[in-house]
Parts: C-alpha cells; sequence; structure tokens
C-alpha cells in the first residue's frame, strides 16, 4: 500500500499521515460498519482512495471504515485530511447519504471490466490451490464444494454483485439482459421490471415486447393517415389550436419558441409537444432554465445540447443551444445518428431577414434528416423555414404561428443560398 507522506499548507484542508491511535472516533451515527474483511482487501489491493477527514484536533469526521480496514491490515498510520467544519453531524450525514449511485449502464461497464480479470485471477488461484477472499456465496450462486472450479467463479459472481449491493441472482439477471441483442432503451425497461420482487428477466423481457407491439400496432394503424395528411398552416394561439392534434400524430417536433415565456408557460409548452410528438423535439433555447424545467416536468434530454453556431461577429450570441428531447414512445437512439454535436451555419443577412429571429433553412434541413420524420411539428412557424424545408425534402408539415402579417412570408418559396 502506497504511503502518503506528511505535508503542511496555509490552506484549511491539510494532507497529513497521523498515528491510528490518536485519531478520537466518538460516538457515530453509523453502527453497521459492514464488511470490513473484504473492503481491507479491495484496499490491500488498489490502496487508500480517499483518505479519512479529522477536524484539526484529530476528531473523526468522515471515514471510520476505511480507518478499521487499516487496523485489520496491520497499519499503524493512515493519510487523513484535517479540515475545519462547523457542523460535524452534518458533514457525517452528507458523507454517507449525498452520493448517486451508478446507473444500471454504468454498472454494467464497470462489470465488464472487473469480470474478466476477476476470472483471470480465479483460474490463478485455482492453480495455486488458493480461493478468491470471499469465502461465502449469496443463496443460489450455482457454487459447490464439490465442484471447485464452478465454486471460484461463482465467487467471481458474488463479488460482482456485492460491490454493487445487490443479490446474486438479480445481478445474473441483469448481466444476461445486458448481454442481449435486445436494443438499449428496451434493456433499461426490463431491468427496472426485473427489480421488483418476484418478476423473472423472461417475464419483464415479454412485458416490454407486449408494450412496445401496442404502440407498433398502434403507429402502423395510423401510419397511413399521417403519411396522407397534407401541408397545415393554421394561425391563431398554439395552446388553443394544438387540442386538434391526436396523440402521438407527429413524428418530430423542431422549433424555436418565444424567449420571453416563463417557467409555467415552458412546462405547457413541453406537455403539449409529448402528447402529440412520438419521436424526439427539437428546441432552440438560449434559456439557461430549460434543464431544470425538463426536470421539473419529467421532460427527458437525450443528450447534452447541440451547438448552433452562427459563424459571424455581429451577432450578440454566436452559439445557441438546440435542445433533444426524448419521448417514451421514441422508436430509436437519435444519439447514434448525430456525428457532431456543433452545426456551423450562418443565418440570413439582416436585410435578407423576414422574421428578426429568422435561422438558416441549410440547419433545419439536417437536423430533419437526423429525425428521419415525415410528419414534422412547429408549434411557432414566424418566417415558415420549417414549412419550407419539410416541402422541399417531401415531408408534411404541420405549423402554427400567432401572428397573421407572416402569412405572405411563410408561403413565399423557400431560399437556399449557394454555400
Amino acid at each position: 500500500m502506497a504511503k502518503v507522506e506528511s505535508s503542511s499548507s496555509t490552506n484549511l484542508r491539510v494532507l497529513r499521515m497521523v498515528p491510528i491511535s490518536k485519531i478520537k472516533i466518538g460516538d457515530r451515527i453509523r453502527k453497521d460498519l459492514g464488511d470490513i474483511d473484504t473492503f481491507a482487501e479491495n484496499m490491500k489491493s488498489v490502496g487508500l482512495l480517499h483518505p479519512p477527514i479529522v477536524t484539526p484536533d484529530l476528531k473523526l469526521i468522515a471515514g471510520q471504515r476505511r480507518i478499521e480496514a487499516y487496523k485489520r491490515l496491520g497499519l499503524p498510520e493512515i493519510p487523513v485530511l484535517i479540515e475545519r467544519v462547523e457542523n460535524p453531524l452534518l458533514a457525517e450525514y452528507q458523507e454517507n447519504v449525498e452520493r448517486k449511485q451508478f446507473t444500471f449502464e454504468e454498472e454494467m461497464r464497470i462489470a465488464d471490466v472487473l469480470e474478466p480479470r476477476l476470472k483471470k485471477l480465479a483460474e490463478e488461484r485455482m492453480k495455486a490451490g488458493k480461493k478468491l477472499p470471499s469465502g461465502k456465496f449469496p443463496k443460489g450462486s450455482g457454487a459447490s464444494l464439490k465442484d471447485p472450479e464452478r465454486d471460484e467463479f461463482g465467487r467471481v459472481r458474488a463479488i460482482l454483485a456485492k460491490g454493487f449491493n445487490e443479490s446474486d441472482r438479480t445481478f445474473e439477471k441483469k448481466r444476461a439482459i445486458w448481454k442481449s441483442n435486445l436494443p438499449k432503451e428496451q434493456k433499461s425497461d426490463i431491468i427496472k421490471l426485473v427489480g421488483k420482487k418476484g418478476v423473472s428477466s423472461a417475464h419483464a423481457t415479454m412485458k416490454i415486447y407486449e408494450r412496445r407491439q401496442k404502440l407498433d400496432e398502434l403507429l402502423t394503424k395510423d401510419a397511413r393517415k399521417r403519411e396522407a395528411l397534407p401541408n397545415t398552416i393554421k394561425f391563431g394561439d398554439f395552446f388553443r389550436l394544438v387540442n386538434e392534434l391526436k396523440d402521438k400524430s407527429i413524428d418530430c417536433t423542431i422549433t424555436s419558441p418565444p424567449f420571453n415565456g416563463d417557467i409555467e408557460w415552458y412546462g405547457r409548452l413541453l406537455k403539449e409537444i409529448e402528447r402529440v410528438t412520438i419521436d424526439y423535439a427539437f428546441i432552440f433555447n438560449s434559456s439557461t432554465m430549460l434543464p431544470s424545467i425538463c426536470e421539473r416536468f419529467g421532460s427527458t434530454l437525450a443528450t447534452r445540447p447541440l451547438m448552433w453556431y452562427k459563424q459571424i461577429t455581429q451577432e450578440p450570441f454566436r452559439y445557441e443551444p438546440i435542445f433533444v428531447h426524448k419521448f417514451h414512445t421514441s422508436r430509436f437512439n437519435i444519439v447514434s445518428r448525430i456525428h457532431r454535436d456543433v452545426f456551423p451555419y450562418s443565418p440570413p443577412e439582416p436585410q435578407e431577414r423576414i422574421h428578426k429571429d429568422q435561422n438558416p433553412p441549410e440547419l433545419y434541413e439536417e437536423l430533419i434528416e437526423i429525425s428521419g420524420a415525415k410528419v414534422v411539428l412547429d408549434p411557432f412557424l414566424g418566417s415558415g423555414t420549417t414549412y419550407k424545408v419539410c416541402k422541399k425534402l417531401g415531408k408534411t408539415c404541420i405549423g402554427f404561428e400567432q401572428n397573421e402579417e407572416f402569412r405572405p412570408a411563410i408561403m413565399a418559396p423557400l431560399v437556399i443560398r449557394e454555400k
């Protein structure tokens, strides 16, 4: 195990080697320290990643399990971080509670790396007549003292499951689902069901397939109707007119909404877009509050914001975010279709603009091609860029515009500038 030399600093936080016997544990909230033996074995392999934290008079704030593991390893000194903390009790709470668990995908990717390493270690230990550190098997691990090979590889699975705080059986189900050929979105849905008591992976898979089949039947039933929809433009308030659109009747939404809406207005807009849209929505918006609005109203962002780079110095803001919203009915993973996250397109020259915030048609054309949509919605048509691009690409556009004065501009021919 690597040693840390003493160090001094003028900052409040100092890293220093101290005798374990000098650290004052005190009356801790946590009484159950868990499996210290396994923790100590792991620490012996990878070292101390996070030193305990103590006050200047060596009262423990966080890291009792790490200290106990050092004791088990027979080490008299341990590196600690010395820090002044006004409320030690709150610090202990935050140290043990304020943590983000790994997602299913993150767990499986870690297991992908660790599993072959543990298996190799198991093979080496079998040849040497030794065993992996943990001598206990969770119920149903399949390990048997009569079968040494199965015994060792049963331990590998048990160690991985234990590392993620799951039963061996549940972890085995997750690994099987992760290694299957199911689409990534379906894997995540199945895992949520598998986590429920008494739900097998086969039953969860069947439920997901039934759900997807019903959705596919619904979409197939309406496909011809949607393909036959004519280009439609309606003038008036979007929130009043959108009631005429059926649920999940639009493939993709692309829009640049007004920037002066408040949180409730944006939340209402997202709800209506999600109601009518099947796959994804591209929303141009430079508001920093949009991600928090999404979280509040249950909308999901498919990826980090894409960026429209305007390429001209006259603009006060040369970059504008494009938020990509994913809906639970989406039929594909749009991330696999996005090959860049910055889109360099110059907006129309000021003298060419019909609308003060007019966006380049070339950008809309690329986004529509990425979406693969046949029917596109734009709740705020403005100068009509979405409508004109859809006509050029042979797509159907359903558009709304509050201002009747833009009617001539929307109906005017599309102008594509030479590159």
